[in-house]
């Protein structure tokens, strides 16, 4: 039953993203890398889903006491095989509306991607500091291409100081050595498995997020200065022309750039307690995601226990 799987879907997936908000603040307590968390969460949240529409995903389903006579189960476990049964007469309209999300997002990131593609043939390859890079009007700095990818940077960025230069191509090779592009790619694909569950759309944020803040992180480790590095986060911000691809960029959108000076600000205190705490509060939401009962499941479980759909007499 498609509408069951959808819920399920969804709870399994909002508990995973709060598992991994625990996680990744966490992880940045002890000074951590996080985008592995929203990797985890997005691959536990498709693989966990797509495995319930093909089989049964047993959790909660299994401590459910055997039917042995009369129990008080048989009233809400009549009800619920019953109420479950009459949802299916939604399946045949579920599917298409399933299919036709999938091939909504999957035309509109195509021309997303054909007209960044368009853009690219008007660049000119160019030497940045000793490495080859695309100059655009406005677009990046960012990497673009999944397969192949190469450093864009915007001809404003030719004219900064050396120093400043250096931290946008210190940041974008960052971005290649670390193979981000590719995680961004798989962000883009699973909005197009699922783009009608939030927890998705939630966890490819977050993902992307995080492979920005790691990045940052791993610049500043290399001993650039925090400050310095901060104005270049706000001028490429500020000179970002807006595109909506998810791709590894030095230029993101302004909600995501205060967070990640905040992060860059923010005093290193020891805070192995506290990130003890939040490793417990996400080892209980990944428990409570793995006893969720799935309703296809479920039902099986039920009826195979002997319990059965209750069918008033009439007369």
């Amino acid at each position: 039953m498609i509408l069951g799987w959808m819920v399920y879907s969804i709870l399994f997936g909002g508990l995973c993203v709060l598992a991994a908000h625990a996680l990744e603040s966490a992880a940045r307590t002890i000074g951590k890398p996080s985008r592995w968390i929203w990797f985890a969460a997005m691959a536990a949240t498709l693989g966990i889903s797509m495995m319930a529409m093909y089989t049964a995903v047993v959790g909660a389903t299994t401590l459910i006491p055997r039917r042995r006579g009369a129990s008080w189960l048989d009233g809400p476990a009549s009800s619920y095989i019953r109420y479950y049964d009459s949802l299916g007469r939604w399946d045949p309209l579920l599917q298409v509306v399933l299919w036709a999300s999938s091939g909504l997002v999957a035309v509109m990131f195509a021309i997303a991607i054909w007209r960044l593609v368009q853009r690219r043939r008007a660049w000119q390859r160019e030497s940045l500091d000793g490495h080859s890079v695309l100059v655009s009007e406005s677009e990046g700095p960012a990497i673009v291409g999944f397969i192949r990818s190469v450093i864009v940077v915007p001809k404003w960025a030719l004219a900064e100081s050396e120093r400043v230069r250096s931290l946008i191509m210190a940041h974008e090779l960052e971005h290649q050595r670390a193979g981000d592009h590719l995680l961004s790619a798989v962000a883009l694909v699973a909005t197009v498995i699922q783009p009608w569950n939030p927890a998705v759309w939630w966890i490819a944020r977050r993902l992307r997020v995080a492979l920005e803040v790691d990045c940052d992180s791993r610049v500043l480790r290399r001993g650039s200065d925090p400050r310095t590095y901060g104005l270049v986060l706000l001028e490429a911000g500020s000179r970002a022309a807006g595109c909506r691809l998810p791709i590894p960029a030095l230029s993101r959108p302004l909600s995501s750039l205060e967070e990640r000076l905040q992060i860059i600000t923010a005093e290193r205190r020891s805070g192995r307690l506290r990130a003890a705490r939040l490793a417990l509060v996400a080892a209980i939401l990944i428990a409570t995601a793995a006893f969720v009962p799935e309703p296809g499941a479920l039902h099986c479980m039920l009826e195979g226990l002997g319990f059965q759909v209750q069918v008033s007499a009439s007369y």
